[in-house]
């Protein structure tokens, strides 16, 4: 999980002492030892001495499931109808409903698909970042101007927002719902001529 640089001489008989921070991986439970590996590299060379490089902690360290955020979309303000090529601008609102926060920095995706439609491989029209922790029970706001394709013909679609499109907030068991979709009809403008 770590690395420690030693540098300088060792005398025999001698000895030094380090010390460094680790973070544990997110998602693990139970009971875990750490392990110390030194001379990793092999540069030092210890002859036949080198199978005793590896130390553990003697008892084991107990690990308790870190609480997971929840990130849930809500789109606040899909119109009804739209015309291909119309520009709007699409509000929405991301809340952490679960019990731990959700820290760093990610980003929101905007897509229009047909109804029902999964967005796999396809390319937002919108992404919005967000940065900063959002704590359990908090919410922000987003917006994104956007401009529907002009090659949509006449139908139903939908706005989908995928909140943390990149997965860069771990989220545990509650990972796989962070999508929310708003259908709309698209209607192309019906000109009609007169004689007067």
């Amino acid at each position: 999980v770590t690395q420690v640089v030693h540098s300088g001489d060792l005398a025999a008989g001698a000895s030094y002492t380090s010390q460094t921070n680790i973070t544990l991986p997110n998602g693990i439970s139970g009971n875990y030892y750490l392990y110390v590996v030194t001379n990793t590299t092999g540069h030092v060379f210890e002859y036949q001495f080198g199978n005793n490089n590896v130390g553990q902690t003697p008892t084991p360290l107990l690990v308790t499931l870190k609480p997971a955020p929840d990130l849930q979309p809500a789109i606040v303000n899909a119109p009804a109808t739209a015309e291909p090529g119309q520009s709007l601008t699409l509000n929405w609102t991301v809340t952490n409903s679960g019990t731990g926060s959700a820290d760093g920095s990610w980003v929101d995706n905007v897509y229009v698909t047909q109804v029902g439609q999964s967005v796999s491989g396809l390319q937002p029209i919108a992404q919005v970042g967000h940065s900063g922790s959002l704590s359990s029970g908090g919410s922000y706001t987003a917006s994104a101007d956007i401009a529907l394709p002009t090659y949509l013909t006449d139908g139903n679609y939908q706005f989908v927002v995928l909140a943390d499109a990149q997965n860069q907030v771990y989220e545990g068991p509650n990972a796989g719902n962070q999508q929310t979709a708003a259908i709309f009809a698209v209607v192309h403008a019906d000109l009609a001529a007169s004689i007067l």
